[in-house]
């Protein structure tokens, strides 16, 4: 391999890792530009290579981590860098538009169920247990809500909903178990 090509892969690698290190610096103001993410890794990948663009996003997750925290920097290392990667995959090797949002949607979701038992084992932060009381609480507030109507305007009505509430509250609870393991 020609040296001088090297030289230009790994240079273009540094500038690519110091954007993905501004957009992860600029995800923790405006929660949307977290999504763009992946976009200058693909660039990359599809430029110079895969392999220069996984070592771009590693050493952007050790930045990421060294400057917004180890927290941050495993949130972007376990959510974010393999769907850059599958993104990357699919379109360097010049796969068909929808088996690359496949790879990327795959790959996020194992991600992110990924993060969830990370969280549960690092944090002690049981999701599926906060869903349950989210959920719970946002039921005894609709059911306060509606305790506190005016008894002329609707009463019949206000009954009715109540009612309604009170059977759909336990099965959604009941749900949110049985769809998360």
């Amino acid at each position: 391999m020609n040296r001088n090509y090297k030289t230009s892969s790994i240079t273009e690698s540094a500038m690519i890792t110091g954007i993905l290190v501004i957009i992860s610096y600029l995800s923790s103001f405006f929660s949307v530009i977290m999504f763009f993410y992946p976009a200058p890794a693909i660039i990359l990948a599809k430029r110079k290579g895969l392999k220069y663009a996984g070592l771009s996003l590693i050493a952007s997750d050790l930045i990421i981590s060294m400057l917004l925290g180890v927290q941050t920097g495993l949130i972007f290392f376990i959510l974010y860098t393999p769907l850059a990667i599958a993104l990357a995959y699919g379109i360097c090797k010049d796969k068909e538009a929808n088996r690359t949002i496949l790879y990327g949607t795959a790959s996020y979701l194992i991600s992110f169920v990924i993060l969830i038992f990370l969280m549960d084992l690092i944090i002690g932060v049981n999701f599926i247990q906060q869903l349950k009381d989210i959920y719970s609480e946002s039921f005894e507030m609709m059911k306060e809500m509606l305790n506190n109507y005016p008894a002329g305007l609707a009463g019949d009505r206000v009954e009715e909903m109540k009612k309604t509430i009170e059977e759909i509250g336990p099965m959604m609870i009941s749900t949110i178990s049985l769809m998360f393991p």
